[in-house]
């Protein structure tokens, strides 16, 4: 399991997307750069050298982000469930908060009065972004939990 930042909500998605820029993509490619994929994913083992992705197909591909995952049998039924740790306390991906330190720092210059970086950071919005458990099926797919594990 490898984990990245893609987040489960389309406001989440929207809120922490940029634009896409054709023109970098291209540049970055042309330059070795691979396409780049922002979600988990899992790798599953079919054998020898033989490994396909199956995140999204598994249901745990986006979980925002996340920092560790944990493959282990919470309710003992055989099947080895996933816990992934999450969040951060500042939400310093937020594309409005972004656009507004950019605004920010444009009027600092044109009225001549600095603008403390420990002000901004106040006005970072804070994110709770819960902690991922997962359920497996035990057929390659994992129901997530929403209650505390065992209720």
């Amino acid at each position: 399991m490898a984990l990245d930042m893609l987040p489960e909500g389309n406001h989440r998605i929207k809120m922490t997307s940029g634009p896409d820029n054709y023109e970098k993509l291209n540049h970055l490619k042309q330059n070795g750069f691979y396409n780049q994929t922002m979600r988990n994913m899992l790798q599953l083992n079919r054998g020898g050298n033989y490994f396909s992705e199956i995140g999204q197909f598994s249901g745990v591909s986006n979980t925002d982000w996340s920092w560790a995952s944990l493959f282990t049998d919470l309710d003992n039924d055989g099947y080895k469930d996933l816990f992934i740790t999450n969040g951060y306390k500042k939400d310093y991906t937020n594309m409005d908060f972004l656009n507004y330190i950019v605004q920010e720092k444009i009027n600092e210059r044109k009225n001549n009065v600095k603008i403390k970086l420990t002000e901004l950071i106040d006005k970072m919005p804070s994110i709770l972004e819960e902690n991922y458990t997962y359920k497996n099926n035990g057929d390659l797919t994992f129901l997530k939990i929403r209650h505390h594990y065992g209720d």
